[in-house]
């Protein structure tokens, strides 16, 4: 197998895009003057999506290792990852996230007309974080008949 390994640019992107979020999430309580929900919710968020972000590199590194890189497996681990991060962002955002919103006063008196994620119904990031964990699954029992 020929040696391939994700990029530096790549591993940054995918930093990048997993954590902007959240980084956004702590400048808005912040630009809002809710500066506890900012330490109690932006910065714990930020904290769980650089953990994420690690996660994700060290599973497409050694789905690369293991299976190929860009092969079938690849892409299926890569869309699991990405099923399972949303549903993740989901259910932070119906349980934890909104509710510090409301709590501050930030969804009421600024941020109501645009909070459609907000009231996402529950079952959806379950269905998510399911259909992540099935992908997942497939991949390591490709990964466990690959090696010897």
């Amino acid at each position: 197998m020929e040696d391939e390994r994700l990029s530096p640019g790549a591993i940054w992107g995918m930093t990048i895009g997993v954590t902007a979020w959240s980084v956004l999430l702590t400048a808005f309580f912040f630009a809002f003057g809710a500066l506890e929900s900012a330490l109690t919710v932006g910065i714990p968020c930020m904290v769980i999506s650089a953990g994420y972000a690690a996660l994700i590199v060290v599973t497409m590194r050694g789905v690369s290792a293991t299976l190929g890189f860009r092969t079938r497996p690849w892409f299926e681990s890569l869309w699991a990852l990405i099923l399972y991060f949303m549903g993740l962002l989901l259910l932070l955002s119906n349980e934890w996230v909104s509710p510090a919103m409301r709590e501050a006063g930030i969804i009421t008196r600024d941020y109501h007309p645009v909070m459609g994620v907000g009231y996402v119904p529950d079952w959806i990031p379950i269905v998510l974080l399911i259909a992540g964990t099935v992908l997942f699954i497939r991949v390591a029992r490709a990964a466990r008949r690959a090696t010897p």
